[in-house]
């Protein structure tokens, strides 16, 4: 009987990495105004930045992208932890995990699959070259080539993917 290692990543604290990612790009963006600033004055690139960071437009789309991205849990285990806390939060997250699922029980829906199934069928859907009546990408196709359960479920990727669209 072999043992098998546990699930253990090391990985660099993602908010002190994301927030040293943000103080860097502000540096390289302050350099960059003083740079244009110094060499063409004229441009006001201040004013030009600050105009940007102060849309609000600007600041929902921000706001909007950060929502989407995944999110993945961890169980942070320090000095002080104890073995209560990880199998805790072991089920915790295995609870969540679980409840990942529509009401009907099926997998939530992928968006990225739902944008490309959106594609295909709106833009690149020409005639079959073999039957002119026919389109190249048919809902039984999209299923098919995106591993989905039907046809049905495919035009249902299809409006997802048409709304994901419409928002960015």
């Amino acid at each position: 009987m072999s043992a098998t290692a546990p699930p253990i990543q090391i990985v660099t604290d993602p908010f002190e990495r994301d927030i040293l990612r943000i103080v860097f790009m502000f540096e390289v963006i302050d350099a960059i105004e003083e740079e244009v600033d110094r060499r063409h004055p004229e441009i006001g690139v201040k004013s030009i930045i600050q105009g940007i960071l102060d849309d609000e437009d600007f600041a929902r789309s921000l706001h909007s992208r950060l929502e989407e991205i995944p999110k993945r849990y961890y169980l942070d285990v320090r000095e002080d932890t104890s073995l209560e806390d990880i199998r805790h939060g072991y089920h915790v997250i295995k609870g969540l995990h679980g409840s990942r699922r529509n009401r009907s029980g099926a997998p939530a829906r992928d968006s990225l699959i739902a944008v490309q199934c959106a594609v295909l069928y709106d833009k690149f859907n020409e005639a079959d070259i073999t039957d002119r009546r026919r389109r190249k990408w048919t809902y039984k196709r999209l299923a098919e080539q995106f591993g989905l359960k039907s046809a049905r479920a495919a035009k249902e990727y299809v409006i997802a993917g048409r709304e994901v669209l419409k928002k960015n």
